[in-house]
């Protein structure tokens, strides 16, 4: 799928298997922002489902830091359960002010 073209993006790399398609779409709409802004929390919930949780957590400090109201979605969104065991994902809920709650994660 290397160099294909879905809708508006180009696949320029394998990243991973299983869900590869929001990898790419992660990494095109990461190169975009660099002309057309999109809001960090959107790149964020895309590493996060891309199953990259470092760069996620990279991605909602930048999110916190510009006050984004999705940030409340933290504690609720069953997307980012696999990352509530991240002891970095509880300091970040716990800097937005939300509840740290353990439900599921490593």
């Amino acid at each position: 799928m290397i160099d294909a073209t879905v809708f508006h993006y180009k696949m320029t790399e394998e990243l991973g298997h299983g869900g590869m398609g929001k990898v790419y779409l992660a990494e095109s709409k990461i190169r975009q922002s660099k002309s057309k802004f999109i809001a960090p929390w959107q790149i964020a919930t895309l590493y996060t489902r891309a199953g990259m949780p470092d760069e996620a957590l990279s991605w909602f400090e930048k999110a916190m830091e510009s006050r984004d109201p999705n940030m409340t979605y933290l504690n609720i969104d069953p997307i980012f359960d696999y990352m509530r065991g991240d002891p970095r994902f509880q300091a970040l809920v716990k800097k937005v002010g939300l509840a740290v709650e353990n439900r599921g994660g490593n």
